[in-house]
Formats: C-alpha cells, structure tokens, sequence
C-alpha cells in the first residue's frame, strides 16, 4: 500500500484493494481489526473496514467490538492492513468462561461435542470473505445472494433451465438495510458488474430488502460438460453484491451400449 515504512501509518487503501486477511486467536467471541496499537486509533480505512466486520459478525455471532480492551503491539491484522492495505481481522474464538473458553479450549469445541461448534459458527464467515476477497472494500456494502438453484441441474441441449435465488441484504444488529434494486448472472466466468444477463424480481416489482429472482437460462449453444452460473444483486445505492454459484451440467442423448452376438455351434 504504497511506499509506507514498518512504523509508519499508510495513507487510505483504495477502495478498489483486492484480499482479505483473518487470523484466528482464543478466546471472547469477538471480532477485531486495527488498529490494536497505539490507544486504538482510526485507521484510514475505519468505516470500510468497521462495515466488513460487523458483516463477518453478523455470520460468527461475535461482538463486532473492532479493538480489544489493550494496546497490541505487532498484530499481525495491523500489519497486513498497513503493509498491503487489505482488509484484515483477528476472531477471539470461544466464550469468556465456560467449558470452550480459555486459551486452549478441547478440541471437542472445534465441532460441536462439547457445546460449542467453533467450524459450524465460523465457517459462514470464511465462505463470505472468500466472496469478498476481489474487492472488499466495495463489495460489502452490496447484499447478498442466496439459495441459488438450477432447474433441471442436469439436462440436454436445448433444454430450458430455471435459475433462482434470493438476494437479501443482512447485517449485524442494528445497521441499516437497503433495498433491493436488481440481479444478474454470468456463465463459466465473472464480468463486469451490470453487463450480466438480467434476472427478473419474482415479484414483478423491486425495492424490497429481500427479493426471489428468477432467469431462464437456454443451454442451446452451451457445450457439453459441467457449467456454473454466478448470480448477485445490486441494492439501490447501486452497489452490487457477492456472487453465489450453482453448478448446471448440459449432457448429451444416452449412448447405446452394444454387446456382441456370439454363436455358439451345439453340434450335433
């Protein structure tokens, strides 16, 4: 992120920055990003960085706190922030007190055997900043897409094939929601965003804060093989969204299998 120094504080990331950084810690249930150091200061991405982590706790059920309650020297989220200007976080995984809490909970608590289900909690969070992770600081203030489906999943050319899904914007508590305005797909690859194929609001009607959309996708001149269709909306901000995927597959006709007549001669 420019020509910044190991103890120098870097000027704003552009909004364009691609990555995403998460470094798990024990424990609090909290989410953090920086700074840690230094009376916990603003960085110079604060509200980009504030709205990707109250996202992230919407999917965990952290306390999207930002800073813990001391000072942190030489954390590794300062660091990657203000070295490369990605936007970078630490989880406290695991409860204040209890059987998982601690610095070395059992490792029962990773999945679910000793009441907690650190994955199953965390995992929401990691599939969203992957769908981030092009561009963060821009892509968080769309909604999100789900429940994407492909109807048939498998079919011959020509067939006409059902896409949906939903496009909601969720956030953490109290944050405010906009409604949504559009949706579109793409075929085997990303585009640009707005030159997608438009899908339609079930509804006929937009600016609801959750919107069923559907498109006819027509597998004429799609090849043989395993496709996947990446669907994401637009909310009236007109920022777009994450995509989500659903994988559809265009087969031929059945092939014939043909055994071998052999003849035997009985004698006779």
């Amino acid at each position: 992120n420019g020509p910044n120094g190991d103890d120098e504080v870097p000027a704003a990331a552009p909004d364009d920055t691609s990555g995403i950084f998460v470094s798990l810690h024990s424990y609090s249930d909290l989410v953090l990003w920086p700074w840690g150091f230094d009376g916990h200061g603003m960085s110079p991405n604060h509200d980009q960085l504030r709205t990707i982590g109250r996202k992230l706790a919407f999917y965990t059920g952290y306390d999207p706190t930002g800073s813990i309650w001391y000072d942190v020297d030489g954390a590794t989220d300062d660091w990657t922030y203000g070295k490369f200007g990605m936007a970078s976080y630490t989880f406290e995984v695991g409860p204040p007190e209890g059987v998982c809490s601690g610095y070395m909970p059992p490792y029962d608590c990773i999945d679910g055997y000793a009441g907690r289900d650190f994955w199953a909690e965390n995992r929401p969070a990691f599939l969203y900043a992957h769908k981030i992770a092009r561009t963060p600081y821009m892509t968080a203030y769309g909604p999100d897409t789900g429940d994407v489906a492909a109807t048939p999943a498998r079919s011959s050319p020509g067939t006409i094939v059902t896409l949906t899904a939903t496009i909601a914007d969720q956030r953490y508590g109290t944050d405010l929601l906009q409604p949504i305005s559009a949706a579109e797909y793409f075929l085997d690859a990303p585009g640009v965003d707005g030159t997608g194929v438009a899908m339609q609001s079930g509804d006929g009607t937009w600016g609801g804060l959750s919107e069923a959309v559907e498109a006819a996708v027509d597998t004429t001149a799609l090849p043989l093989g395993r496709h996947y269709a990446l669907v994401h909306g637009r909310n009236e901000q007109g920022v777009w969204g994450p995509f989500s995927a659903v994988f559809l597959t265009v087969s031929g006709p059945p092939s014939l299998l043909y055994l071998p007549l052999v003849m035997h001669d009985s004698g006779s």
